[in-house]
């Protein structure tokens, strides 16, 4: 690999940072999936058929780790970019890989950047420029054609269960036969096993909630100013905790605004009206500024999200250690009922100390809001 290749990665890297955050943390999605066969050069019977998303709007190829295996050619990148998930979790990207995949009968060569995303491959523009396939929009397909093989329609799978497209929070399932979990035991690949028995205890899931639904009723009606359908207005009071931003002495930091759709910009209007009139955001003149992004929901409608990762990397974290998972699982032995209570918008029950409230600015078309 040449110095012009690792020029190149910093290029298409940083071309894709947003568009990769943007697909990995959208949860609702319904793009379409194409089924490939992604093939080991060491092992021909170790093929495997795999679920990809072809991306016009990235500018390279990615694939999961999951799918690296030994046969394929890896290289280390000069330089690493690091891409951050909405729950602050920090994803490298520091590796390449080359090895062959298959449309049907025609393969392809792919050169794929190593990125632990939710999608089994992402191909984006290098391999559109190699495969030249052409769109069929109506039905969301893809003709390839080649010389030597002639020609193939791609069409989207028909069954989504292996994937984490369109269901909702699941993680990605691969269902491993016994002999593949011996195999992995012996290599010490396992972390954890667990043995679940179900056992039928001749209550539908109805027949509780029924048998609840008075006391809950009795509960919520008691406790009302608790179990609230709206938060009041204006800020959160003063508690004992407040959320400290500790960026230290750097440098103020502000980013111009993301570029929007007709729609996105209607719903900014309409989402910075509501926080207006409720007192949770006021116009602001701070020197801090982060961009606005919307992200798609379940039911559609658009979640305005705040791309606060510049002052993220300035902020000093306040490390909290997290639950030890067995311990968690042994205080729960023996447990028979569960209960969780969601907050109505948590973030906005959180008061940010006063004097780093300018560091919350946040810029859009129509103004500064902190």
């Amino acid at each position: 690999m040449d110095a012009s290749d690792l020029d190149g990665d910093d290029e298409f890297l940083a071309r894709d940072h947003d568009h990769l955050l943007n697909l990995n943390n959208n949860k609702e999605s319904d793009l379409p999936l194409y089924e490939f066969v992604l093939c080991d050069n060491n092992n021909v019977d170790k093929c495997r058929k795999v679920k990809v998303l072809l991306d016009t709007g990235a500018s390279a190829n990615y694939i999961s780790p999951k799918l690296v295996n030994s046969s394929m050619k890896m290289s280390s990148l000069r330089s690493s970019r690091e891409v951050e998930t909405a729950g602050g979790h920090v994803m490298p990207i520091d590796k390449k890989v080359e090895f062959e995949l298959r449309a049907r009968q025609i393969p392809y060569h792919v050169q794929a950047y190593v990125f632990d995303m939710k999608f089994d491959l992402i191909l984006g523009q290098q391999w559109f420029q190699q495969a030249k396939p052409i769109p069929n929009w109506s039905t969301s397909s893809w003709k390839l054609v080649d010389e030597d093989r002639g020609k193939v329609l791609l069409t989207p799978c028909d069954d989504t269960a292996d994937s984490t497209i369109g269901n909702g929070d699941q993680d990605f399932v691969y269902l491993i036969s016994k002999r593949q979990l011996q195999r992995s035991t012996r290599k010490q690949q396992v972390d954890e096993l667990y043995l679940v028995h179900l056992v039928d205890n001749g209550r539908s899931t109805s027949e509780c909630k029924n048998g609840n639904s008075n006391l809950e009723r009795s509960i919520i009606s008691e406790f009302q100013d608790v179990f609230r359908n709206d938060l009041p207005p204006g800020l959160p009071p003063v508690r004992t905790v407040e959320h400290v931003i500790d960026t230290g002495d750097a440098r103020p930091i502000s980013r111009p605004p993301f570029k929007m759709s007709p729609r996105e910009l209607d719903e900014l209007q309409k989402q910075l009206k509501e926080l207006m009139d409720v007192g949770l955001i006021r116009p602001s003149s701070s020197p801090w500024g982060a961009p606005v992004l919307f992200v798609r929901k379940k039911d559609g409608s658009l979640r305005m999200c705040i791309d606060y990762r510049a002052i993220n990397s300035l902020t000093k974290r306040i490390n909290t250690p997290l639950p030890r998972i067995d311990e968690c699982l042994e205080r729960l032995g023996g447990a028979k009922h569960f209960s969780s209570i969601d907050l109505k918008s948590g973030y906005h029950q959180v008061r940010i100390r006063d004097e780093d409230v300018p560091k919350t600015a946040f810029n859009t078309r129509y103004g500064s809001y902190e």
